[in-house]
């Protein structure tokens, strides 16, 4: 079978009897995703993320207080990375980019920091040094320019 639980209707609501006839409203929807994810213990992109913060060269540790942090870390590398793409949604390289002359100190500073960064993860990579990639991306990612912006 489909990787069910076995059973018949559910009584999801979704039309197919026992539920009402009826469909679940968001609300019913967002609530059952939360319970869902309450239930497990983390997501496929929270565990590939544990995996790339690893230092495999030692005993690697795992945990629910390791996956917690790993959930913390790609909570905030998420909202920092949706905070930047929001806002160069109406970037026009053509008509909105200066010369580094005329930029802000603090973005020329960003600019500074995002070199650095860049040959840190070459390096990483080239030594398959991956928990440095993580390490260097999450604090590029929360640089006090960047996290005073971000929502809480």
């Amino acid at each position: 079978g489909g990787g069910g639980d076995g059973g018949g209707d559910s009584g999801d609501g979704d039309g197919g009897g026992g539920g009402g006839g009826g469909h679940k409203s968001k609300k019913q929807h967002r609530q059952a995703r939360k319970e869902a994810a309450a239930r497990s213990p983390c997501g496929v992109d929270v565990l590939r993320l544990w995996v790339a913060t690893a230092d495999w060269t030692s005993d690697v540790a795992l945990g629910d207080a390791v996956l917690e942090r790993a959930r913390e870390v790609y909570r905030r590398l998420r909202n920092a990375c949706r905070f930047c793409l929001g806002n160069l949604s109406d970037f026009d390289p053509e008509a909105d980019a200066l010369p580094v002359e005329r930029m802000r100190l603090a973005d020329r500073h960003m600019l500074h920091l995002l070199a650095e960064h860049s040959s840190l993860v070459r390096e990483s990579y080239s030594t398959r040094q991956l928990h440095r990639v993580v390490g260097s991306t999450l604090a590029l990612a929360t640089e006090r320019q960047i996290s005073q912006s971000l929502p809480k």
